[in-house]
């Protein structure tokens, strides 16, 4: 059988039980079979067939379609299984098309591993010392947080349940409610949390050399055992027979720190502002201001290499935030004195 050539066209490939057919009066229509080859694939009574059924159903809309429907559907059912019915229609764009094409991309701000957030518990006064290093830490990692302040005074059970001996600080992160305290080790926590993620810069305060962390732990474990103790001591006392002892005391704890800067510097480790810098800071803001306007002693005019580094960590950003003014220590302590008496 001689075939005549025919022009290419895109077309939509469906079953044959599954398309409909819209044509306008006199509008052709092209119908070819291909799968199997078969001899009575292009057979004109086939065609007549068609184009019979598809003018009635137009032309008898209202009144045939039933009727057009069910002999088109008899028609088809005599059409081979293996063939696939290929109709020439013209191409149109879909919204779905449009959107299937597009390339989809991750929005810059959104990272593969994401910190998670975490409640920031302190004392509901704000003015804890302890709570300040885990304070200057979240914002050094920049690290999301929501402050909860708690009533240390009179601890609340709910609180309790969180940190089982009631201090502050303590975080909370709020994917998996895990909760750290003791603001020593929150610090590391948030750092190896931090240094863990993935396309995050990392970060000098918290040393990679063993013999570096292990001389940070000792600067830390002197201010929490020696300083800390020795300044609390000499502003409590209220024997002043004791007070020349006990300042003895307090300035020999606080020489190590003033040493170590002496040998380096600028910082307690050196070039870069460290945990241990972090640990000492708010202490010596407290020591300064409640010793010199309750005891009278000027810690800066004795420690001038401390008074350099703590300016020199004043300019930090968290040292601004988890801060506090002199004026406000000087009403927290006259307060917290009261209250211990």
């Amino acid at each position: 059988m001689h075939r005549r050539g025919r022009r290419r066209a895109k077309v939509q490939t469906v079953h044959p039980l599954a398309f409909r057919i819209t044509l306008l009066p006199m509008t052709p229509m092209k119908i070819s079979m291909f799968g199997r080859r078969s001899h009575h694939s292009h057979t004109p009574l086939r065609m007549l067939l068609f184009s019979l059924v598809a003018s009635s159903s137009i032309f008898f809309h209202h009144i045939t379609m039933s009727l057009g429907a069910v002999i088109l559907f008899i028609i088809l059912l005599c059409i081979p299984n293996n063939a696939i019915c290929k109709i020439e229609m013209p191409q149109r764009r879909t919204p779905w098309r449009r959107f299937s094409r597009a390339k989809l991309s991750t929005p810059s701000n959104m990272k593969e591993n994401k910190l998670p957030c975490f409640k920031f518990y302190t004392s509901d006064s704000t003015f804890c010392g302890f709570a300040a290093r885990t304070w200057m830490t979240l914002v050094e990692l920049n690290v999301p947080f929501d402050l909860v302040k708690v009533p240390v005074r009179a601890k609340p059970e709910w609180y309790l349940n969180i940190s089982p001996k009631g201090k502050v600080p303590a975080i909370q992160n709020m994917d998996n409610d895990n909760v750290v305290y003791e603001s020593g080790i929150i610090n590391e926590y948030l750092v190896d949390l931090v240094q863990s993620e993935k396309g995050r810069a990392s970060t000098n305060l918290l040393p990679t050399s063993p013999s570096e962390r292990a001389k940070l732990r000792m600067l830390n474990n002197h201010v929490d055992t020696v300083i800390i103790p020795a300044q609390y001591a000499y502003l409590m006392n209220k024997d002043p027979s004791k007070d020349e002892e006990l300042q003895k005391a307090f300035v020999g704890a606080l020489s190590l720190l003033e040493n170590r800067l002496a040998d380096g510097g600028p910082y307690l480790l050196g070039n870069d502002f460290t945990l241990a810098d972090v640990h000492a800071l708010p202490f010596f803001l407290r020591a300064m201001v409640s010793l010199k306007h309750f005891k009278s002693y000027d810690v800066a005019k004795n420690f001038p290499k401390l008074v350099q580094w703590y300016n020199l960590c004043s300019q930090r950003e968290s040292c601004r935030v988890a801060g506090k003014t002199e004026e406000q220590l000087i009403d927290f302590y006259t307060d917290y004195m009261k209250w211990r008496e």
